[in-house]
C-alpha cells in the first residue's frame, strides 16, 4: 500500500543532463546560494535566478545601521539642544565615507573577492 503524503507540490519531473550541463547547473546553483530544487523552481517561475549577495553584504548592512544610529543621535542633539560636537559629526562623516568605500569595493568585485 502506497503511503500518501500531504504535499503542497505533488508533481515530479525527471530530467537527464550531460556532465557539462550538470556541472553548469551546479555552478549556477552555488552562485545563487539556493538548493537545486529552489533554483529550478525560481528558474521555471521567473525565467531567471539572481546570484546571492557577496559574503560581506550582512556586514555592510550592519555597519550602515550602526552609522545611521550614530548619525541620528548627533542630529537629535543638534535639533533638541541646538549644539553639536565637531568630533561626533566628523566621526560620522568618516564612517559614512568608509561605508561608501566598502560598498564600492564589494560591488565592484562581485562575490567579495
Amino acid at each position: 500500500m502506497e503511503q500518501q503524503y500531504n504535499r503542497k507540490r505533488k508533481n515530479r519531473i525527471y530530467l537527464y543532463l550531460s556532465d557539462d550541463e550538470y556541472e553548469h547547473l551546479l555552478t549556477n546553483v552555488q552562485k545563487s546560494g539556493l538548493t537545486i530544487n529552489e533554483y529550478c523552481r525560481q528558474l521555471i517561475k521567473n525565467g531567471k535566478v539572481t546570484a546571492a549577495p557577496p559574503t560581506e553584504f550582512r556586514k555592510l548592512i550592519w555597519e550602515l545601521k550602526r552609522i545611521g544610529t550614530n548619525l541620528d543621535q548627533v542630529l537629535f542633539k543638534l535639533n533638541t539642544i541646538g549644539e553639536y560636537y565637531d568630533e561626533e559629526l566628523n566621526s560620522c562623516s568618516e564612517e559614512i565615507h568608509g561605508a561608501v568605500n566598502m560598498l564600492y569595493q564589494t560591488f565592484r568585485n562581485p562575490g567579495g573577492k
